[in-house]
């Protein structure tokens, strides 16, 4: 799409009559970007392997297959039973 033919409308209440108008605005092309965000970025131009390290990082602890029902049953059998008031 165009940018120059791109406007985006605001409707705005008028008080105390309760009438709307409308207006013309240009989209903004250019976003805040923060001082953080920008060393991030700019590292990860300058290391582009650094994502997929993230990710086999990540999978080490955290993306595991669920146990099977088999497993869970077997596991189930070493729990210690607690009691409902601990100070007997």
């Amino acid at each position: 799409m165009n940018s120059a033919i791109l406007a985006l409308f605001v409707v705005m209440p008028i008080r105390p009559h309760g009438l709307f108008i409308f207006i013309a605005m240009e989209p903004t092309t250019q976003y805040y970007e923060s001082e953080f965000e920008k060393f991030l970025n700019e590292f990860k131009r300058q290391h582009p392997d650094i994502v997929s390290k993230q990710r086999e990082a990540r999978a080490i602890w955290w993306d595991k297959p669920l146990p099977s029902p088999e497993e869970m049953e077997s596991a189930s059998m070493f729990e210690v039973k607690w009691k409902s008031y601990s100070y007997d």
